[in-house]
């Protein structure tokens, strides 16, 4: 005897299939009768064929749900299906929520095929990422996983506390955008735990406001293997706290590649690259900064990070080195701010330490250092800039120069007069021991004075064990009226 269509899905161990208990698929009928006794018979899950299985009422299903190809399930407008046992379904759509206020819950896992994604990188799918984002973030939070290929997206993503926006990596998983300003994807303030990994946003045109990804008072955040290109901004963290920026790329960027703003605390920044070049030019963005600091930002871990082509490649900047609206108590290592426009700035900030850094840019300055207080320099390299390798200006205190390079600067063709470095007149509290400043020999360089202190009230300041060898002008110049100061060992 032949086994009928529902003993042998049992006797195969497949789900039990809800057309044999008389469920409607053809999106007429109110299936919720049905569907929920399938589920009450088989705890295990059931299964569901092709067709469309309407719900006009809210529904609970506590049992896991199989959805064949062609399989959706179309709420009724104001209608909460909540799957609470899972969904076992490929990359096709099993959910039709098209009706106003029709809603999926329950899921910790979600993917936006589910919800209507066809990643033709053509018809938007910011409608069906939003579904899955939400319907995750219902869940108390999870993971939205993103298949490989190109989502195209008109409108902004929301993503929601402790939800996982993750992709197949950077050069897999592409988010299409067209727009001048519209920011891709937007952090819940209230979000925390969240991450974005695995992923690029590549704008058709070069965007003039927006971000790739906006984080505002969100925290502990995750940004992992990112990429952005032609956005206006990377990456955008205001009043964040906790938040790990990794292994990305942010390249041809008119504002900023990494923008930290207000109150923004323990920000981990590792491996990762600004590039402001305008691509179709090959040139630098002329407002384009690689890492921009501004107001309250505190405990700042920068490590590995690579900017090049932007107008700056550094940009911190506050109220005040007494105030607490400045950048503070960062520390930045194995940094390259490279070939861009304009000097690197740091402005009324404090308490900060660089180490292994290397600032050479064209035609500006290496770095210029204002109002600030307590900044220290470990086997930092200055070399190779078109004006000054680096510039303390006024109103800056307790700047510590070891070991650090300050070569073959003066680049410009009017070069002779900048200085390896250069500190401005009435600048107290400083010390420079055991660095080079000089020509080296590497650039055909005109370098004026290696250490030049400008004519003015400077004082208590230490001038020691530094070779000073091949400048144009001479090794040291100390105009420094005050009478508290060392200038020795010096050759």
């Amino acid at each position: 005897m032949s086994l009928t269509r529902s003993h042998a899905r049992m006797t195969l161990g497949a789900p039990p299939c809800v057309l044999d208990r008389g469920a409607d698929n053809t999106g007429t009928g109110d299936t919720r009768t049905r569907l929920l006794a399938a589920a009450a018979a088989s705890p295990k899950g059931f299964h569901l064929p092709s067709g469309t299985y309407r719900l006009a009422s809210d529904t609970a299903f506590t049992a896991p749900v199989s959805f064949d190809p062609g399989a959706v399930v179309r709420p009724d407008a104001g209608v909460t299906v909540t799957f609470n046992g899972g969904v076992q379904a490929d990359l096709y759509q099993v959910f039709d929520t098209a009706a106003s206020g029709a809603l999926i819950r329950g899921l910790t896992v979600a993917r936006p095929e589910w919800f209507g994604a066809v990643r033709n990188g053509g018809t938007d799918d910011s409608a069906a990422i939003n579904r899955a984002l939400a319907c995750v973030g219902l869940a108390g939070g999870g993971e939205v996983l993103l298949s490989g290929g190109n989502y195209a997206i008109a409108s902004s993503l929301a993503l929601p506390y402790g939800v996982k926006l993750r992709g197949c990596g950077r050069t897999a998983t592409c988010f299409k955008v067209n727009s001048l300003s519209l920011t891709a994807i937007d952090v819940a303030a209230s979000a925390q735990h969240w991450e974005v990994s695995g992923l690029s946003v590549i704008n058709a045109v070069r965007g003039t406001s927006g971000a790739a990804v906006y984080a505002a008072a969100a925290s502990v955040g995750r940004i992992i293997d990112v990429r952005s290109y032609k956005m206006s901004k990377g990456v955008v963290l205001g009043d964040s706290v906790g938040t790990k920026i990794e292994h990305c790329e942010f390249s041809d960027f008119t504002g900023e590649g990494i923008l930290i703003s207000g109150s923004c605390n323990d920000v981990f920044l590792r491996d990762t690259i600004c590039n402001g070049a305008n691509f179709d030019t090959g040139v630098p963005n002329p407002a384009s900064t690689g890492l921009r600091v501004v107001g309250k930002a505190e405990a700042l871990m920068v490590q590995g990070l690579d900017v090049v082509l932007c107008n700056e490649g550094l940009f911190l900047t506050g109220d005040g080195p007494t105030t607490g609206n400045t950048p503070a108590y960062s520390r930045f290592s194995q940094c390259f701010f490279d070939s861009c426009l304009a000097a690197s700035v740091i402005d009324n900030s404090r308490n900060l330490s660089l180490s292994d850094c290397w600032f050479s840019n064209r035609p500006g300055g290496g770095l210029s250092i204002t109002g600030s207080r307590d900044v220290i320099f470990t086997n930092c390299s200055f070399i190779n800039n078109h004006q000054y390798g680096c510039l303390v200006g006024a109103g800056s205190t307790q700047v510590r120069f070891m070991a650090c390079s300050f070569d073959s600067n003066g680049q410009a063709s009017a070069g002779a007069g900048w200085d390896g470095l250069a500190i401005a007149a009435g600048v107290t509290d400083f010390s420079v021991i055991g660095c080079f400043a000089g020509n080296g020999g590497r650039f055909a360089a005109t370098q004026g004075t290696g250490i030049s202190v400008e004519v003015g009230a400077s004082d208590r300041y230490v001038i020691h064990g530094n070779l000073v060898t091949g400048n144009l002008t001479s090794g040291t110049f100390d105009g420094g009226t005050g009478v508290n100061k060392l200038i020795a060992g010096n050759y």
